[in-house]
């Protein structure tokens, strides 16, 4: 017996269904909405700048991390 997967064939992905919402602003700006690629492009956008101090103004209150000395002659690990 031959299946549609040993004779190549596949149902074809449609992704209209996007076009099919109505138009908003939410939907308008994530799908303009770009990631930026690194921290100069990101504290450029005053957005992602706000979210930058936000998300470390949570940290400090959550106690998550404290600030310490490095370490002479240490290689020290990046985060994101």
């Amino acid at each position: 017996m031959i299946t549609h997967g040993k004779a190549s064939i596949s149902k074809s992905k449609h992704y209209n269904y996007v076009c099919q919402i109505p138009s908003s602003i939410l939907l308008s700006s994530l799908l303009v909405m770009k990631e930026p690629q690194g921290f100069k492009s990101a504290a450029k956008s005053p957005e992602w700048f706000a979210a930058m101090e936000d998300e470390i103004h949570v940290l400090k209150l959550n106690q998550t991390w404290e600030l310490v000395p490095r370490p002479p002659a240490t290689n020290m690990v990046g985060s994101k």
